[in-house]
């Protein structure tokens, strides 16, 4: 539902990622940028450290609420605490067991009335707090006026009639709704000094609220000492209906956490996450330590001398590699663990070192990875490219994907869009497609381009780096290659037509194809061009537009065009005829130029619709001299640039024709001026100083017409053309 929703925006307003209030595009190696040959693929804290934990672990859209901060805290579930009451009345008759049920509901009831109360009051508070804080802070800031209590003098018979356990945590629940921290432990405390026989009901809900009572007031130790006793009552037996001792693991590692005893809270968690119901809330916590503890001064030595989180710890800095700052002291404070301590996979470490700019480390402790893992591998083809060792770090990516089983694979998110995953085998063809780039091996990394679906990057080099003979070789070569020939998808849905453009193409192939055509007409060759379009144009066209509808044949309309040229330009014919041709084709050239002249990429930027400006492709102005495009790459880029380099270049092409209509008829010609007229039109908003030409040999022309006349007086084009005559022939007598 959340794929609909992005697309439908995508198809409503057309923009890039980085603007705001537009759409997503997904990143890519060449074109739009985000990846990077050098940098290792970012990596999910959560779903690396369920690896770790030998855990299964499922794709979340958000951060979940941790379970332990639900109203299970309270302990004051309604309908449980009806049910475990009327169990403990049962030597009661049933209508006095009712009637002391129901009491104590409408207690209950003015609890959560109380509650309500204190929210409203926090709430005004907080917002008074904020115009002060960003008003002029006159004045001492507001000050929260205590809780209300409960007047529990109504309540005292109701207390006399319960079972002792019952009446003592229902003072207590109440002195801790009115944030009366002591006067509810002393409560709770009581009740668990009744004998055992007495308090089957109450003792672990007390335990569990004398630990969150005296974590609210802030004293952590005794906090964790009372969910530690929570959880001893359970073993012991007592009754757990809210399975408090499985949520105290989990306040407990925060109660450490707030000491800043890291490393045991993460082992508390790590405990925590063990639990099926709290595997989420325990994954999230992890990381709410790790990060806390690589904010903090803490000694880090203290964390990697703990094995389990040690482990834990390098997974979040592995995770996080953009902190460099963790990564220098991780990478420290594992240098002081004696030499026979086990590490959790080297591989990792690694990466630390490698992320880190510690490359010769890097490789010393990919040594010690027995047997190479993937990520291990993949590590060391990027080292093998630093080194300038190419062909090495392609083989080494080529040998990875054979033996990368799809089961196997981890989805990587997209760092442009967000709602886009990726495969790791993916992630591999496309950085062999960059080094095969780098060995000016064209037509090889346009395959893995195509093959990892990486479409935008891989017009780049159908577009402006391969030759149209080169280009030509290549989809007859993989002309019946069903990985080219078959329609795309991925995350389960149809993914050919994504963020981006790519007209009513619904294959790769049929992509390549299209991209010949458009160069093909750009370089005249109109009749060749034309059974490379699309057969079958539908919703996808380029143009994002309602005003100008995609044409309904591309083939027919590239062979009208051809042959309207081609007349025009044939000196054998009669003038007249040969600019009235030239006047419709660069009619059809300027409606129809975008699909079938334009470009993917620059300068037309058809990909994203041709409604943008798009800055320059990343790849031209890549500052890694090391990996960025060879001398020979940029003279292919520059070579295969439409002749005019601007955005809406066919409209540039389209002007021209009607110039050169316009130059085959005498002044004072309606067919002449019209074609100056519409050539002007086609430029006039975008590019006035190109336009100028064609306004002022309008008007220096064709005087005798209404047109130029009006155009004179306006000094610019008029909205409308008119094919009137301005002067009626004088009369001789």
């Amino acid at each position: 539902m959340r794929r609909l929703l992005a697309l439908t925006v995508i198809l409503a307003m057309w923009g890039h990622c980085v603007w705001a209030c537009a759409p997503y595009f997904p990143s890519g190696y060449l074109v739009s940028g985000g990846y990077d040959i050098t940098r290792m693929i970012d990596v999910q804290f959560r779903r690396e450290v369920s690896r770790v934990l030998g855990l299964p672990y499922t794709e979340t859209d958000s951060d979940s609420e941790d379970s332990s901060l639900n109203t299970r805290q309270w302990a004051l579930s309604g309908e449980m605490e009806s049910c475990e009451l009327s169990e403990a009345l049962g030597a009661l008759d049933w209508k006095e067991r009712n009637d002391l049920v129901r009491q104590y509901a409408a207690f209950r009831e003015e609890l959560q009335n109380l509650v309500a109360e204190r929210g409203k009051q926090c709430a005004d508070h907080e917002e008074k707090h904020r115009e002060w804080r960003w008003g002029d802070k006159k004045g001492d800031p507001p000050v929260l006026a205590p809780c209300r209590r409960l007047d529990m003098a109504a309540y005292e018979a109701l207390f006399a009639r319960l079972p002792k356990e019952f009446a003592l945590y229902a003072r207590g629940a109440a002195a801790y709704r009115s944030e009366a921290w002591d006067d509810a432990i002393a409560q709770w405390t009581e009740l668990l000094a009744l004998p055992p026989g007495d308090r089957r009901f109450r003792t672990v809900w007390a335990a569990y609220m004398n630990g969150m009572a005296s974590w609210r007031k802030e004293d952590f130790p005794e906090a964790e000492k009372w969910f530690a006793q929570t959880r001893q009552h359970v073993k012991d037996g007592f009754k757990d209906s809210q399975d408090m001792g499985n949520g105290s693991l989990g306040w407990s590692g925060r109660a450490l956490l707030d000491q800043g005893r890291f490393a045991e809270a993460i082992n508390r968690y790590v405990e925590y996450a063990q639990i099926a119901d709290y595997q989420e809330s325990g994954l999230v916590s992890l990381d709410m330590v790790c990060a806390q503890a690589g904010r903090s001064k803490t000694d880090l030595a203290v964390l990697a001398e703990d094995p389990v989180a040690r482990d834990v710890y390098t997974v979040w800095v592995v995770s996080h590699s953009r902190m460099a700052s963790s990564r220098k002291e991780w990478l420290d404070a594992i240098r002081t663990l004696p030499a026979d301590v086990e590490t959790l996979e080297p591989y990792r470490l690694a990466r630390i070192a490698y992320d880190s700019g510690e490359f010769d480390q890097a490789a010393a402790w990919l040594d010690r990875v027995e047997p190479p893992t993937p990520d291990g591998q993949w590590l060391r083809a990027k080292l093998l490219a630093r080194e300038g060792k190419l062909a090495e770090a392609t083989e080494v990516l080529h040998a990875l994907d054979e033996s990368l089983k799809p089961t196997d694979e981890r989805r990587i998110r997209d760092r442009g869009d967000p709602w886009l995953t990726i495969s790791e085998g993916d992630m591999m063809r496309a950085e062999r497609g960059v080094l095969l780039l780098q060995q000016q091996q064209y037509a090889g990394a346009l395959e893995e381009f195509l093959r990892a679906e990486f479409f935008p990057d891989a017009l780049y080099i159908a577009e402006r780096v391969l030759t149209m003979p080169e280009l030509e070789q290549f989809i007859q070569t993989h002309a019946e290659d069903p990985a080219f020939t078959t329609p795309r998808k991925r995350n389960g849905e149809d993914c050919f037509l994504d963020a981006y453009s790519y007209g009513p193409c619904t294959t790769p192939m049929a992509l390549l194809r299209y991209v010949l055509a458009m160069r093909l007409a750009r370089n005249g060759e109109w009749a060749k061009a034309a059974p490379l379009y699309p057969a079958t144009p539908d919703a996808w066209a380029l143009r994002r537009s309602f005003r100008t509808p995609p044409p309904d044949d591309y083939s027919g309309k590239a062979i009208r065009i051809g042959q309207l040229l081609q007349r025009g330009r044939d000196t054998s014919q009669p003038v007249r005829e040969r600019a009235q041709n030239l006047l419709e084709a660069g009619k059809m050239m300027r409606q129809y130029g975008l699909e079938l002249t334009g470009t993917f990429l620059e300068p037309d930027w058809a990909i994203v619709g041709a409604n943008l400006d798009w800055p320059e492709v990343a790849r031209i102005g890549h500052k890694n001299a090391e990996f960025g495009p060879s001398q020979d790459e940029l003279d292919r880029y520059q070579q295969h640039t439409p002749r005019v380099d601007k955005r809406f270049h066919y409209r540039y092409v389209a002007a021209d024709v009607m110039w050169e209509c316009a130059e085959l008829m005498p002044g004072n010609d309606v067919l002449g001026a019209e074609a100056l007229y519409l050539g002007g039109t086609f430029l006039k908003r975008r590019d006035p100083e190109a336009a100028d030409r064609f306004y002022k040999a309008l008007v220096q022309r064709h005087p005798n017409l209404l047109i130029a006349q009006q155009a004179d007086k306006l000094r610019w084009f008029p909205k409308e053309f008119t094919d009137e005559l301005a002067y009626s022939p004088r009369n001789p007598q």
